[in-house]
């Protein structure tokens, strides 16, 4: 487990894809997918997340300081692209007890990278197209939906495992049906 590295406080420590010493992940990756795939890492990882102020409204920003842009010059927008994003994946921490669940890295191969979170969440992130068989920790022939997109749902094979087909390189969160 990823955590074995790490010893019994691994959940204490915290984790972020924004801070005010570097340029902002926008700036440097320019690309929104990329960007949700930073995004649910950071809110599924092991650990605490932070989110750096402006990092809701697609603040973009070099080196320092323009990575530290006032707030207030851009206005405050629940709309933004990723507001909303990130308001699902809070809800997603807020339904799952992230602090308590150990992790388990996956399967990976290409531009696909996967890992579970306790037996409650499969996460696939991924840099390019594509699609994996991956072993997850969901009983046999469960049915499990993607939490983003909760329409997309597959069943679990007899081995456990999951044939993900990625929409473009977005990232998929699945849960238990019943857990959605």
């Amino acid at each position: 487990m990823s955590q074995d590295a790490f010893g019994d406080k691994m959940h204490d420590m915290g984790i972020f894809i924004d801070n005010h010493d570097q340029p902002r992940f926008l700036h440097t990756a320019n690309d929104p997918i990329h960007f949700e795939n930073a995004l649910v890492l950071l809110h599924t990882w092991i650990g605490i997340p932070y989110l750096y102020y402006g990092t809701e409204q697609d603040m973009m920003g070099s080196n320092d300081p323009d990575c530290r842009r006032p707030l207030w010059q851009y206005g405050y927008s629940t709309t933004t692209h990723h507001y909303p994003y990130i308001k699902k994946l809070n809800e997603l921490r807020a339904k799952l007890p992230m602090d308590t669940l150990d992790q388990l890295e996956g399967d990976w191969q290409d531009h696909i990278y996967t890992y579970m979170r306790g037996d409650r969440a499969f996460v696939v992130l991924s840099n390019g197209q594509g699609s994996i068989k991956a072993k997850s920790r969901f009983p046999a022939n469960a049915r499990v939906c993607d939490f983003l997109e909760p329409d997309h749902c597959l069943n679990v094979q007899n081995d456990g495992s999951i044939d993900v087909v990625l929409n473009g390189n977005r990232p998929r969160i699945y849960l238990k049906q019943s857990d959605l």
